[in-house]
């Protein structure tokens, strides 16, 4: 398998995850208990990519003010819309279920990546912080492919198996898919590199 067909298997493989809407955001948003009661059996906090959806339009991205007592490493979500639609134009977000993407990434333990994108409490971790945006009344999912969905792939052959989880297991194989996945679907707006 090219690196184009394993992208597309993953993106298309991963599983989704529904929120928002809501008065506020919860304080155990994607913490075990909260997947646990939205989404029994779907915790895994393996290594693997995630990708950002909301319905919130670009223009809301654009006009939003950054909160005062946001941490340093938090994302300017009107900043970094800027940029990113200045830079990369119409190769910006890719829609899937009627949603775009506006941020993915991977990492060694997803769910608590996750967890620190929307409940970023702290000056050290790099992190979108949506928590600190008003947000919440928006539609949002998540989409997650980790290793342990690797066995679900009933038309992968062994072999392209364990291909699949070299890549997903590696920080360079997880980047190559991530930029991988960009290159064919656009430019999530709040990604910075």
């Amino acid at each position: 398998m090219n690196l184009n067909e394993i992208t597309k298997l993953v993106w298309n493989n991963s599983i989704e995850i529904n929120f928002g809407n809501q008065k506020d955001w919860d304080k155990d948003i994607f913490l075990k208990v909260w997947i646990d009661d939205k989404y029994p059996g779907e915790w895994k906090n393996e290594t693997g990519l995630y990708w950002i959806a909301t319905d919130a339009g670009l223009n809301t991205f654009k006009n939003l003010s950054t909160p005062s007592d946001i941490p340093q490493n938090a994302c300017d979500f009107a900043q970094t819309t800027q940029s990113s639609l200045v830079l990369f134009k119409e190769n910006i977000c890719h829609y899937k279920s009627h949603l775009p993407v506006i941020y993915n990434g991977h990492r060694n333990k997803v769910f608590s990546r996750l967890r620190a994108h929307f409940r970023l409490n702290n000056d050290k971790t790099g992190a979108l912080g949506v928590n600190y945006y008003p947000l919440h009344n928006y539609n949002w999912k998540v989409y997650i492919f980790h290793k342990k969905l690797i066995n679900r792939l009933s038309v992968l052959t062994d072999k392209d198996k364990e291909q699949l989880k070299l890549l997903i297991d590696n920080r360079k194989g997880r980047v190559a898919i991530e930029s991988t996945w960009r290159a064919i679907y656009g430019w999530p707006i709040l990604c910075k590199s």
